[in-house]
């Protein structure tokens, strides 16, 4: 079976946000890069970007900024990275937590939705270990990450808010359905639960879709789910900065106005 990742890249496209980060997601993460900059003004920024997303690769970073993407799926960056650009951003293929860079050597590393796949909390130590390690003594990571709120949500609740066409984007609710199901954060949730809970909505209400007007092809994604027994963790923010706490440490946390954007945040860490 083909990895996940190497199978989404063929419907990235598809994905809408949140899981793809929207504008005000884009404006909260370059602000607070912005902000961090005039306060350490380099002449050259060192950046290394979790992924490919390509929103980030885009934004419009200052002048003599470096940016590095590490990415294990081929397919990824062959489908979604938008391009090296010499002297301005590359892309290296490789594990995040095997792949060797010098230590020190970033001022800022960057990630959307990076820690979903990780398990809690063992899979979030080593990540924190290794960013900590990549990270230069004032640098800062900032990352928009997916969290629960500390009251869970019922799928009684999920309901009747489709019922009330109060779910604007399927991606909310495929995010809203794996925290509902998710009993503890460290067993979390297996992304093949995510998609019968969907089949059991879409057998109810086989017209869904059509009626609140979420495009078949975003809908369709979720078969990626089908049959994979990956497991997503959704821990609270709390639980995410003990999970850190030998690394790195909160500095500052923005949530996003749109709706779910309770379970959104950009957040920011210094090193431990």
């Amino acid at each position: 079976m083909k990895s996940y990742w190497d199978s989404l890249a063929h419907q990235f496209q598809h994905q809408q946000s949140p899981l793809r980060p929207c504008a005000e997601d884009l404006r909260l993460l370059h602000q607070s890069a912005r902000d961090w900059q005039h306060r350490n003004p380099l002449k050259k920024l060192q950046v290394l970007l979790l992924g490919v997303t390509p929103e980030i690769a885009g934004l419009p970073w200052p002048a003599n900024t470096f940016l590095v993407a590490v990415e294990k799926s081929k397919p990824m960056i062959e489908l979604i990275w938008p391009g090296d650009i010499p002297g301005e951003r590359e892309v290296v293929c490789g594990n995040w937590l095997d792949i060797k860079l010098e230590g020190r050597s970033f001022d800022l590393v960057v990630g959307d939705g990076f820690l979903t796949g990780f398990a809690y909390p063992d899979g979030y130590r080593r990540i924190a270990e290794v960013i900590s390690r990549w990270l230069k003594p004032d640098g800062r990571l900032f990352a928009r990450l997916f969290v629960r709120t500390e009251k869970k949500e019922s799928l009684e609740a999920i309901m009747t808010d489709l019922r009330g066409g109060h779910v604007k984007r399927f991606d909310i609710l495929k995010w809203r359905l794996g925290m509902a199901i998710q009993d503890n954060v460290q067993q979390g949730v297996i992304v093949d639960e995510i998609y019968r809970a969907w089949k059991r909505i879409e057998e109810q209400w086989p017209s869904l879709p059509e009626e609140v007007g979420w495009p078949r092809a975003t809908v369709d994604t979720i078969k990626l789910y089908d049959g994979r027994t990956d497991r997503y963790a959704f821990p609270t923010i709390p639980e995410i900065n003990d999970a850190f706490s030998l690394y790195l440490n909160p500095v500052s946390a923005a949530f996003p106005d749109y709706a779910f954007g309770e379970c959104c945040p950009t957040l920011v860490y210094c090193r431990a």
